[in-house]
């Protein structure tokens, strides 16, 4: 019962209906009851009415305003939450809900409370699951809106969010009314808006009044009764009348089909079949819960008595289950096939027909008739390839008599099996959902009636309870489909619109899989969905931003309000209509029927990189080519109109004339490829193209004000631009030469070209057109001669490239030789020639070679961590030297380089940069005296001085590797030009030591060769000085008498006796004072018997001559000793003798030895014989 009341009076508004099954249900309308009255009379003001409340209290047990003490119902044990102390319609439980499964008869006597000034509504939303909602498509403020039908609700709502999604544009008003929900809850309505309602031919200014809390918008009695909206009667709404269909009598016809229990195809059993050679897997059971192993096993009896399983004892292939459990607690046996027989089955790839396929199949069905098999696929029988499916569970092995869930090929075996049997007229067989429709009541029986005795007759049984017969609407596959179209499934809608924000990718991207599912019904969704497609991108961080909330709820708005897609005809007469923007292509499907254009299918896809970098020429057609390809069934074979707003591609695209030669050769081929259907093209403007919607404007809130200023931007922007449209017009009825191309349009083009100025249009005369008093050759428009150069300037006004500005001109304008005025435009802008780029670098030109030293390189390195170095190489030899200098002056430079040229002489060239120390007199001075010629590398080109560049490059790496190493620099200087310079050069494939000194230089790495190496190169060396050398061989022995040369007194001679040997060339003597001297064999000549006997002042004697020549000899030995002595004769006692004569070596004498017998020889090496003197 639904009260409004006003200043005590109670106004009741009955409207009961009786909805039977089995039983009998009453209800107070079908959604709600509203019941509302126009206020009179002066209105008690908010503040009053909020003053009384003050000191009433509302009683929680019932809702009226008084005691909880003294009210009827504090002992009321409440029927929702069994809990005492409230009535149901005032349970906690069912706070913030507004609606009752069923309206208990009790309510009716809880409805009178005490009078109050202020009217009230009562308001509330009553569903039964049993019961579809009703729902009516209006048009609501320009909006496509499916409102549900409540006839006890005498006002029409709105949720307050709904209004903020749709309707914020429109003004909230103040509302009079206070609303009463059917539980007595009192709420007050945020507001009234007044929007224009269109339904069919009647449209008119209606109040929905917005509440805060709900869900679906309500069309209440008024509305109703404004529009003239009639009613279906309930009764027929899923059946006809029993004089049209008794289905008591098609139960009785068909009770086989009707049957409890499992079904059995009566045709041949179906097979699996394995490839050949597989291996057989046998996977034990898996654990199962305990508390699931009771329900298991019941379900598996029950298996076992349907005759679905059998036990058996063993197998070679096994499949663990994984048990299901369903929403009333019975479960689902499935088993896990992907890791057995799915591996190495050979599936049956026959395909599940398209959504699209099926819907085509139901047009022209007024009334829709849906059948569901009952155990699909276990109707139908395995042969021996049952040992296949073998489950292993807890209580052993059982075998699949029947086609089972989960196996590869089950789909396609039970598809090709339905639909051979089921390939009738307006028949869709979609695995085991079946529907059935007809042009007329008595097709669509006849049609029951075939596929009924096709099921009987081959043993198919159906579940009765999911059969839905002669339905005005049906929900097939996601969608409901009537005999006005299709439309989405409000349940499915529901799920998307209350899916909450993704906060990843993986959920964003489900997300967007559920509504493509939809994309049909949307105009332009890729267009809408970008910025959410833009987080699915590689590398692209996952960052929700406003444009990705605002695609999100756009999107859920648009389905909530989508459209009724036809169904599709083939003969009504079909338009695609196509349109491109920056992100996105689209295009429409759409039949034109006497009420007017009504779309079949949307469809769009989003732009990639590439295509985004097309012309706006380019997107279009693309437009054009998605939309025939993607509706390549519905338009091959047959006529269609193509739609366009894009006005060249009518001509590029038309049928009148051939393809351009000037289009580029993508739309080229597009053009080939459209070649191949019947359409006719036609031009439509942007506001009247149904495909342009929201691609050609991006997703923002409905600010007037932003729009406003976007337009007056855009205006700006246009008057801006030098060249109009109207000024070429102008201009073109003064050209010369395009007024008269101008009268051949109209009078026709002659047969032979007039003259060589009119040769460029005559030959392009058949891709020539006229465009609102403009000439154009295909998408280009042909400038006349007086607005060549403003358009010139234009193109480069932003002083791109030839290449770019060519490219731009041949987008928008075209005159004869465009090309040479752009080129000598471009060449003769000194803005662009000031700021080109370098011209391409010239090949290399290498120095030519010269010998090892004669040109160097220098260049200085640093300043690095404040020190400066001179870097010099050789560019023969490569050989490298890094002094580090105090100041980069030229008497510095000059210092060091005279240091290094002294040790390595002077070269032929020095080629250095033009740095001041470079240049300086003084630096030119030293040069010249010296015989070098200077050579100066160009300024700002080092690659001519890229010896020294390379050089100075390898030093500061060598110098940062030193600081990284924490040692010594200079050290570290020093042992890298060690290596460096006996290292092999890939240019030379010499050391550098070895080109300049031809040598290698030693080096701690040579102590790894051992020292026989060292020792047998010294002593081959030595052997040869020897050999060059020459010389007498003698030797002494122990006691023989010798003159030995005497240094310390005036006598150059004295005698004495050898003492003892050192060595092979060094003596210790005895000359007869008791002192013993050291002495090279050189300084010891033999002395002979007669010498004792004859007087020594004889002996003595030696003239000036000789003692010259003796000193002279000594002089060479000491400077020499290192060369004529061996290995034992250096010693540093022997040196300071012979530096010292006079020193002597105390020590006891050794006695004299008879010396060995020796025979002199000469310098050739023969045998000197000797000269007997003095014979006694």
């Amino acid at each position: 019962m639904v009260s409004t009341r006003r200043t005590g009076r109670a106004i009741g508004c009955d409207g009961e209906r009786r909805a039977g099954s089995k039983g009998e249900v009453r209800m107070r309308g079908r959604a709600s009851r509203i019941a509302a009255a126009t206020p009179t009379g002066p209105r008690v003001s908010t503040s009053v009415l909020d003053d009384r409340r003050r000191h009433q209290r509302e009683c929680r047990a019932c809702g009226n305003v008084h005691d909880v003490v003294t009210c009827k119902f504090a002992r009321y044990v409440c029927r929702v939450c069994n809990k005492q102390g409230h009535l149901q319609r005032m349970c906690p439980y069912l706070a913030g809900q507004h609606s009752l499964d069923v309206v208990q008869s009790e309510t009716d006597s809880l409805l009178n409370s005490e009078g109050s000034d202020e009217v009230m509504v009562c308001i509330n939303q009553l569903s039964v699951s049993h019961y579809k909602p009703l729902f009516i498509s209006l048009t609501v403020h320009g909006r496509d809106v499916q409102m549900e039908c409540d006839t006890g609700s005498a006002v029409s709502c709105i949720s307050y969010e709904l209004y903020k999604q749709q309707f914020s544009n429109l003004k909230l008003n103040m509302c009079p009314l206070l609303l009463r929900y059917y539980t007595g809850e009192q709420v007050k309505p945020v507001g009234v808006i007044r929007p224009l309602v269109k339904y069919k031919d009647k449209e008119k200014h209606l109040d929905l009044y917005v509440i805060k809390n709900g869900k679906s918008i309500l069309l209440g009695r008024q509305w109703l009764a404004e529009l003239n909206i009639q009613l279906p009667p309930f009764g027929s709404l899923n059946c006809l009348s029993n004089d049209v269909f008794n289905l008591n009598d098609f139960n009785s016809r068909y009770c086989k089909v009707f049957a409890d229990g499992l079904g059995r195809f009566t045709g041949p059993p179906v097979s699996i079949r394995v490839r050949e050679g597989a291996q057989p897997v046998f996977m034990r059971a898996r654990p199962l819960a305990y508390a699931l192993r009771a329900p298991v096993e019941r379900a598996l009896e029950q298996l076992v008595a349907d005759g679905i399983l059998t036990p058996v004892d063993r197998s070679d292939w096994a499949t663990p289950i994984v048990p299901v459990v369903k929403k009333d607690g019975n479960i689902r046996i499935c088993a896990d096939y992907k890791l057995t027989l799915n591996k190495v089955i050979e599936v049956d790839r026959y395909p599940l027909p398209r959504v699209e396929d099926l819907l085509v199949r139901l047009q022209g069905g007024q009334r829709f008739s849906k059948i569901d098999l009952s155990q699909a696929y276990a109707q139908f029988v395995l042969d021996e390839s049952a040992k296949y499916t073998v489950i292993n569970t807890h209580k052993g092995l059982f075998r699949y008599n029947r086609l089972v869930y989960g196996l590869s090929s089950s789909p396609g075996i039970f598809q090709k099996h339905l639909e051979q049997l089921f390939n009738l007229p307006y028949v869709g067989v979609f695995l085991d959902d079946i529907i059935i429709t007809g042009r007329n009541t008595e097709e669509h029986i006849s049609n029951l009636h075939k596929v009924f005795d096709r099921l009987q007759s081959y043993g198919l049984r159906v579940k009765k309870e999911k059969c839905v017969f002669f339905a005005e609407s049906v929900n097939y596959l996601g969608y409901v489909i009537s005999k006005d179209g299709i439309h989405t499934c409000p349940d499915k809608i529901k799920a998307i619109v209350d899916t909450p924000v993704p906060t990843n990718v993986s959920e964003l991207r489900a997300y967007i899989g559920m509504i493509m599912y939809y994309a049909k019904f949307v105009k332009n969704i890729s267009t809408i969905l970008a910025p959410l497609y833009n987080l699915l991108r590689t590398g692209i961080k996952f960052d929700w931003c406003d444009d990705c909330q605002r695609a999100f709820k756009k999107v859920k708005e648009l389905l909530s309000s989508s459209k009724i897609l036809m169904h599709y005809s083939s003969d009504l007469p079909i338009v695609l209509t196509c349109d491109a923007s920056s992100v996105g292509v689209g295009a429409v499907i759409s039949h034109l029927t006497p009420e007017g254009e009504r779309p079949v299918a949307y469809a769009s896809r989003s732009l990639t990189a590439a295509e985004r970098a097309y012309s706006q020429i380019d997107r279009e057609a693309l437009a054009i080519v998605f939309g025939v390809r993607k509706y390549h069934q519905y338009l091959y074979g047959r006529k269609f109109i193509l739609r366009t707003d894009h006005k060249p591609l009518t001509h590029i695209f038309g049928k009148k004339t051939g393809i351009p030669v000037m289009a580029a050769s993508r739309i080229q081929r597009w053009a080939v490829l459209l070649s191949g259907y019947d359409y006719n093209i036609e031009y439509v403007t942007s506001n009247k193209n149904c495909a342009d919607g929201l691609s050609r404007l991006p997703i923002s809130s409905n600010n007037k004000k932003t729009i406003n200023r976007e337009i007056t931007y855009i205006n700006f922007v246009e008057n801006f631009l030098p060249v109009t449209n109207e000024d070429v017009t102008k201009a073109t009825s003064k050209d010369i030469i395009l007024s008269r191309i101008f009268a051949y349009f109209k009078s026709g083009w002659p047969t032979v070209c007039p003259g060589e100025e009119v040769k460029p249009y005559f030959v392009r005369r058949n891709e020539l057109y006229l465009d609102n008093g403009s000439i154009m050759w295909g998408y280009r428009m042909v400038i006349p001669s007086y607005l060549r150069p403003i358009i010139l300037k234009q193109l480069h006004s932003s002083h791109m490239g030839i290449v770019k500005t060519k490219g731009l001109a041949r987008s928008y304008v075209w005159w004869p030789n465009i090309d040479a005025d752009v080129e000598a435009l471009c060449r003769s802008c000194e803005t662009c020639a000031s700021e080109a780029d370098a011209p391409p670098r010239a090949p290399p030109n290498p120095w030519s070679y010269l010998p090892p030293w004669s040109r160097v390189h220098i260049d200085f390195l640093g300043p690095y961590k404040g020190k400066t170095y001179l870097v010099l190489i050789d560019s023969s030899s490569k050989w490298l030297e890094i002094i580090e200098v105090a100041r980069t002056n030229a008497t510095s430079i000059v210092k060091v380089l005279r240091s290094i040229f002294a040790r390595f002489g002077l070269p032929l060239e020095l080629v250095s940069d033009q740095g001041p120390p470079f240049t300086s007199i003084e630096f030119k001075s030293f040069l010249k005296n010296n015989g070098i010629q200077q050579r100066f590398s160009p300024a700002y080109h080092p690659a001519s001085n890229g010896a020294a560049e390379n050089a100075v490059k390898l030093c500061k790496r060598a110098i940062k590797k030193a600081y990284r190493d924490d040692v010594d620099i200079d050290t570290a200087l020093q042992t890298f030009l060690l290596s460096y310079c006996n290292s092999k050069q890939s240019t030379t494939g010499e050391s550098p030591a070895m080109l300049l000194q031809r040598r290698s230089l030693r080096s701690r790495l040579d102590l790894l060769r051992g020292e026989y190496v060292v020792q047998a190169r010294v002593l081959d060396a030595q052997q040869r000085q020897v050999e060059y050398a020459g010389g007498v061989p003698r030797n002494f022995s122990l006691g023989d008498t010798v003159w030995s040369r005497d240094y310390g007194t005036r006598d150059k001679w004295v005698k004495g006796t050898v003492a003892q040997k050192e060595g092979s060339g060094r003596y210790v003597l005895d000359n007869g004072d008791g002192r013993l001297i050291k002495r090279h064999i050189d300084q010891i000549r033999r002395r002979s018997c007669l010498s004792d006997v004859t007087c020594p002042d004889i002996t003595n004697e030696v003239d000036e001559k000789d003692e010259d020549e003796f000193a002279d000899a000594s002089s060479e030995l000491q400077t020499e000793v290192a060369v004529s002595a061996g290995k034992d004769d250096v010693d540093t006692e022997h040196v300071a003798d012979t530096q010292c004569p006079s020193e002597t070596v105390p020590g006891p004498a050794t006695p004299p030895q008879p010396p060995p017998p020796s025979r002199p020889v000469t310098r050739s090496r023969r045998i000197r014989k000797p000269v007997i003197k003095f014979q006694c």
